[in-house]
């Protein structure tokens, strides 16, 4: 059974309480909660952190996965600010990019890499890095490169819209990277070299092909249902990703 959560970006325009009341609105009760939306990590808050516990807790939520965005020399300080962060909603994994533009500075972003494996050590924790277009963690090989050398501590997000968008093929990269996988972003875009998200089976994403996968290999770690409205209530466009996804898996529950 795989366990399917929303990512808070979606709601990313609203305040941390209505974004979430908005995702256990949907039936959902597991969420991606990302930090520059709804819970920055630095510097810590703890008044803030209490109001997202209280908050998830109302709505009967659990987080699944702490996006604490990307790391490289000039923030990985800031690390060990989002392990406790991550620590105080009960996450083990970390979730975020590597540094952005495709032609970054892939040396440093290694070494970044390995200096947060060690404060993830530390904590108990996990990270996983994500695919993203015009990113040096654009392909699989860029990922497989970047996290050479680090420990399992470190694996991967597979953000499947993003792929579409990098020209990858979405189904070949999920398999070639499956396991090492600790996060997936279930993602739909209409066409590549754009990123224009749609409801799951109306874009170029494969994504009936992609739940196939995750059921073969036994995927367990999150699904996280992710869909990008540039304006306006995003909702309408979850309920059809919702619904897909119930009848792709026969209506089990989730």
């Amino acid at each position: 059974m795989l366990r399917i959560a929303v990512s808070s970006y979606c709601y990313g325009h609203l305040h941390v309480v209505q974004a979430l009341r908005k995702i256990a609105e949907l039936g959902i009760r597991n969420v991606e909660l990302v930090s520059f939306c709804h819970l920055p990590f630095n510097p810590l808050d703890e008044s803030r952190i209490e109001l997202v516990k209280s908050a998830l807790q109302d709505n009967g939520l659990k987080v699944c996965s702490y996006y604490s965005t990307g790391f490289d020399l000039k923030n990985i300080s800031t690390a060990e600010n989002a392990c406790i962060v991550a620590e105080f909603l009960g996450a083990k994994l970390l979730v975020g990019t590597g540094t952005m533009g495709s032609q970054g500075d892939r040396d440093s972003a290694r070494k970044a890499l390995r200096i947060l494996d060690k404060v993830l050590d530390r904590y108990g924790m996990r990270f996983a890095l994500e695919n993203h277009w015009r990113n040096i963690a654009e392909t699989p090989e860029d990922m497989l490169s970047l996290v050479d050398g680090c420990s399992l501590n470190i694996g991967f997000a597979l953000d499947t819209g993003h792929f579409v968008s990098s020209g990858v093929d979405p189904v070949k990269a999920v398999e070639q990277l499956l396991p090492r996988a600790y996060d997936l972003h279930l993602k739909d875009v209409k066409e590549s070299g754009a990123h224009h998200n749609v409801p799951y089976g109306e874009g170029k994403a494969r994504t009936e092909e992609i739940l196939k996968v995750l059921v073969a290999h036994d995927y367990g770690g999150p699904v996280i249902i992710e869909f990008e409205k540039e304006e306006g209530d995003p909702t309408e466009g979850l309920r059809k990703c919702i619904e897909f996804l119930n009848t792709r898996l026969h209506g089990k529950p989730f």
